[in-house]
């Protein structure tokens, strides 16, 4: 017979490291308890915690022979669950998590939860749907042949475990060990979910997460100079689409969702006759003015003569955006004789990079591209700002005659 330690008293008593755990017998109208015993305090008084086995039943006195070999089978799986605390705290094995009611078949599965949150979450990009089902992908293969993964499966030992996996042995839609930085991202969104179901009263978590996370290496983009720019548009390109969205992320600053749901009717003139892109950021859900330089007008102007120009259109139809599209950027990129790796997120860096050089408002900078923290727009212009000479030519001067 087996049972699952699923006891929140009995948890938290075990979180505390006991000495020494007993099984105390019943007495009157009582059930079986455990005494976890931490020692003595200063004036050498035992401190210890009792927990009650209530849900085991038991009769005292027993009336007759039903009761009495009730009571034999009760005091039988005393003894089988107090052997496995003992194992528990010994290997400190213990299960975290916690059903904080009965659990049927169909809910008591947490990759089903969080396939579940996942789909009902309507405010998420598709690549965070995307980010959250590789992870998703990744328990399934880690869980091996298991069907499910069972809320009473996971323990300290199991998160730790399977932040190792995705750190030593998970890989990647190419077939590639990924990096240690997107092992701990994905293991973050895991363990988040995990609090997730915590928060609703489904699960008991830890006071912290067992996996100590390595410091993320700090992200710098590449960007494209105003040469590179030059040479890049002037390398034949056959995928229209490609050229355009990528040059108009350069000259706007539009992430590839953003450009992707791109109407026409987000563009509007303002009352000095000059355009700007009116629409929700994708990420912040908060609304964003975007103006339209030359360039960019340049680019619209071609796509409405090649596809029209309904209101309702997307300005970059059959636009897809895959890392197949960013094989096919860098190969352009490459034949430009830029000695750079570019992403379509290396779009939005461009645009960071040009107008921080041209304006020194990171300020107004932040605003364009829909960033609520100064820091990641700091980030956004770090590389572009290594690259530049340092200038001191506008700092006050004195008369030193006199020093």
């Amino acid at each position: 017979m087996s049972f699952q330690i699923n006891n929140k008293k009995i948890l938290d008593n075990l979180k505390r490291n006991p000495k020494k755990i007993y099984l105390i017998q019943p007495k009157g109208n009582r059930s079986f308890k455990f005494r976890f015993y931490y020692g003595t305090d200063l004036n050498q008084r035992p401190i210890y915690r009792d927990v009650s086995l209530s849900e085991l039943d038991y009769f005292n006195p027993p009336t007759n022979p039903f009761e009495r070999q009730q009571n034999k089978e009760t005091a039988k799986s005393a003894q089988i669950l107090l052997d496995q605390v003992r194992t528990a705290s010994r290997e400190k094995t213990y299960p975290i998590l916690k059903s904080a009611r009965p659990l049927s078949a169909k809910e008591n599965d947490f990759i089903k939860f969080y396939q579940d949150e996942v789909d009902s979450n309507t405010s998420y990009t598709t690549s965070t749907v995307k980010g959250h089902l590789s992870v998703i992908k990744h328990l399934k293969e880690f869980i091996g042949h298991f069907k499910t993964l069972q809320f009473d499966m996971i323990n300290s030992q199991f998160i730790v475990d399977f932040y190792n996996y995705m750190l030593r042995d998970s890989v990647n839609t190419k077939g590639k060990k990924n990096a240690s930085d997107t092992a701990g991202k994905y293991h973050r969104r895991f363990y988040n979910y995990l609090a997730k179901a915590s928060r609703i009263g489904m699960i008991d978590l830890p006071p912290e997460n067992p996996v100590k996370y390595p410091p993320e290496k700090s992200k710098s983009s590449e960007y494209l100079t105003k040469e590179e720019l030059q040479d890049l548009a002037n390398t034949p390109e056959e995928d229209f689409t490609l050229r355009s969205t990528f040059l108009f992320s350069c000259f706007t600053g539009l992430a590839h969702q953003e450009l992707k749901n791109l109407n026409y009717s987000n563009i509007h003139k303002r009352d000095n006759g000059d355009f700007e892109i009116h629409i929700v950021r994708q990420k912040t859900g908060e609304p964003n003015k975007i103006p339209l330089s030359a360039p960019a007008l340049d680019i619209l102007e071609k796509r409405k003569q090649l596809f029209g120009a309904l209101p309702d259109d997307k300005v970059f139809k059959h636009f897809n955006y895959s890392s197949t599209q960013n094989d096919k950027l860098q190969y352009w990129v490459d034949r430009a004789g830029i000695p750079k790796k570019i992403t379509y997120h290396c779009g939005r860096h461009t645009f960071s990079a040009h107008h921080y050089l041209a304006y020194r408002d990171i300020g107004v900078l932040r605003n364009l591209l829909g960033h609520k923290d100064l820091s990641t727009t700091q980030r956004y212009i770090n590389r572009m700002l290594q690259n530049i000479d340092a200038d001191v030519s506008k700092m006050p001067v004195i008369n030193l005659d006199n020093l």
